[in-house]
């Protein structure tokens, strides 16, 4: 690699030979996908197909930095690890940040790519050019906690990086993440995957550094955007209330779901409010949490007398309210269980909100659930079971395949699965989009499977109360202005809206940088910012980092190769339009809270996928991508292997 940012190589390991060998990074793949998510997607593609067991030796785990990982572009501390996932059977990745990923960097590595499975428990050493497969016998069986510190006594170095599994990801759990420090990248299943190669964990201590092309270009980008931050709202609260916000917000969007979907979002709201001041409260300690190169530090640790120093919630983590449980401290619990244990607190959540809901309406008896009455509201229950799934023991066995394959072995209604099984097999965590199309859309065709982090617009589920006047411009010059305020008029705009979010998602996601600090989340509401959007200021890091000659539009181009990748990667492995579609249990009318008596309108919500598949260039009816979208994304070989499976001869026109 000529350029700057990318340190030039890729690590890859076979751990059924012990081999190891270290690889220029390829320019045409670092070119083309940036890096991270873009990278990893690439090259799953080229290396898997409908025919690799997601925990069998052939499935790689990629590892991806970015080219700004670890400079001083603002909260540039994250990866991508991705595989194909063995919780949906299809594209799966998760995302991090920490202090990781920089360390990888300085290590010598853009990648680090993992293939065959160890014969027994290992875990991979890398200081600087030196990398070994080392034992781990002493570390299986413990939880990712002790491993990171275990790892760390025997390095003899408290800032060795450790990235590491639980028992979760020991047990092929299908709900297993992977951990690091206070983060975990925990969506898809990943920690299985760990698992079944029998890696434990990889430990990196690096020495390096990373050339960028021009430092006072980037310090002067990094000094504006800083500024910038400043001006906005979020900044005096985020840093200091963004869990409190965060939850309040979807609770009056509607959209903060209760009693796993049984009840209207929203209508809980008196019950939250014993829950919603604790980071004003005087009654806990709070202590900021900081990723490499963050100016918001939005984990907390907390103290709390009954548990001692635990990481605090964040929104996603704690809608304890599936279970129609309202305890803080017990929100702390759960969350410590599941990093301990290695496990997606938003997966475990909707699966056992989904028990909880097959008791409660007889589907399964205390004859299936080793004795256990699983209900809404029981605290020991919900731990227990935490404990049963991590560990594959009795009932636990079932639940650990997730909500939606354990629903088939119990035979329960799909309808009463953990969201239902809608967006290709994934839970879509702890967000209920039942009325509300902008969402509904947005959580349906993300790429590794239901999810908000691929492209959701704030406006759409609560995080901002006002509509910043960019956005209501916006709906002003497209003739639909009436439209805010009513989420559940799935009017064709909301496809553009939710687009332009795809967007920047994506180029976060390939940048390695965390979406906090985009228009994706919090700052995007002040004066100023509307004149240069995130994808302007991707690419201007971009080229003060690596030396590229890139604008928005290029950008944008790349974006547009990732995404259109990452959906012919699903389509080939049979992943259609009618694996989007959201079930009949989200079409149904609102009943209680801000949404009462709102539903969406079926013939509406259909058009507005037709708007979306039509602004891709895919296929209105299959939702294949069309072969012209493909090749003028360079993507012929891709179009080529979609032949062989389809005819998309409907699909060849623009």
């Amino acid at each position: 690699m000529q350029f700057n940012g990318w340190v030039g190589k890729v690590l890859k390991m076979n751990l059924s030979d012990g081999s190891v060998t270290k690889e220029p990074l390829d320019e045409e793949l670092a070119l083309g996908f940036i890096g991270g998510r873009g990278a990893g997607s690439k090259i799953l593609w080229d290396e898997t197909g409908p025919e690799t067991d997601p925990l069998g030796p052939d499935n790689p785990l990629i590892i991806n930095t970015g080219p700004v990982t670890g400079t001083l572009v603002p909260t540039s501390s994250r990866f991508t690890i991705t595989s194909k996932s063995p919780f949906t059977g299809i594209l799966g990745d998760a995302n991090a940040g920490g202090f990781f990923a920089p360390e990888v960097k300085y290590a010598g590595y853009d990648s680090i790519i993992v293939k065959g499975v160890s014969e027994k428990p290992v875990y991979i050493w890398i200081d600087d050019e030196h990398v070994e497969v080392r034992d781990a016998k002493h570390l299986w069986g413990k939880t990712t906690h002790e491993t990171e510190k275990i790892l760390k006594d025997e390095l003899s170095d408290a800032d060795v990086r450790v990235l590491s599994i639980g028992q979760a990801g020991e047990n092929l759990v299908k709900l297993a993440g992977v951990v690091t420090g206070d983060n975990i990248a925990a969506r898809c299943g990943l920690g299985a995957v760990m698992g079944s190669k029998k890696l434990k964990a990889i430990a990196v201590r690096g020495t390096k550094s990373i050339g960028i092309a021009n430092s006072d270009h980037l310090n002067e980008i990094v000094d504006t955007i800083y500024e910038d931050y400043k001006k906005s709202e979020a900044y005096e609260w985020y840093r200091y209330f963004g869990w409190t916000t965060g939850v309040l917000g979807m609770c009056k969007a509607g959209c903060a779901p209760v009693k796993n979907y049984m009840k209207s979002g929203g209508t809980d709201l008196e019950k939250r409010k014993a829950i919603l001041d604790i980071e004003s409260s005087k009654e806990y300690k709070f202590k900021d949490i900081s990723c490499y190169g963050c100016p918001l530090a939005c984990n907390k640790y907390i103290y709390i007398d009954s548990l001692g120093r635990n990481k605090a919630p964040v929104p996603g983590s704690s809608h304890m309210a599936v279970w129609e449980i309202y305890d803080y401290p017990f929100h702390v619990e759960v969350n410590r269980i599941c990093e301990e244990y290695g496990m997606d607190i938003y997966s475990v959540q909707l699966t056992i909100s989904a028990a909880m809901e097959w008791y409660e309406r007889a589907i399964i008896t205390k004859k299936d659930t080793d004795g256990m009455e699983i209900r809404f509201g029981d605290k020991e229950v919900a731990i227990a079971l935490l404990h049963k799934i991590a560990k594959r023991e009795g009932f636990g066995d079932i639940l650990a395949e997730g909500g939606i394959r354990a629903g088939v072995i119990v035979g329960a209604d799909p309808d009463t699965t953990a969201t239902c099984g809608y967006g290709k097999g994934m839970d879509h965590g702890p967000i209920d989009c039942t009325s509300m199309a902008g969402l509904t859309l947005s959580l349906s065709v993300s790429t590794r499977g239901s999810g908000h982090l691929r492209s959701v617009a704030p406006i759409d589920w609560g995080v901002q109360e006002s509509l910043p006047l960019k956005w209501q411009e916006f709906y002003k010059e497209r003739g639909a202005e009436d439209l805010i305020g009513k989420p559940w008029v799935a009017h064709p705009v909301h496809a553009e809206v939710a687009t332009y979010f795809e967007h920047i998602c994506t180029s976060s996601d390939i940048l390695e940088i965390c979406k906090n600090t985009t228009e994706f989340y919090y700052f995007f509401a002040y004066k100023g910012r509307e004149k240069k959007d995130d994808l302007e200021w991707h690419a201007d890091y971009l080229r003060a980092v690596t030396g590229i000659d890139i604008d928005r539009k290029g950008l944008e181009t790349i974006t547009s190769r990732v995404l259109n990748i990452e959906k012919a990667y699903n389509v080939r492995e049979g992943m259609l339009r009618e694996h989007d579609m959201p079930s009949s249990r989200f079409l149904q009318k609102r009943k209680g809270g801000p949404l009462d008596g709102k539903a969406l309108d079926p013939d509406e919500l259909n058009r507005l996928f037709d708007h979306y598949y039509k602004i891709h260039g895919w296929d209105e009816e299959t939702s294949i991508p069309k072969r012209a979208t493909l090749e003028k994304l360079s993507l012929e070989y891709v179009a080529d292997e979609l032949e062989k499976q389809y005819s998309i001869s409907k699909s060849k026109s623009n």
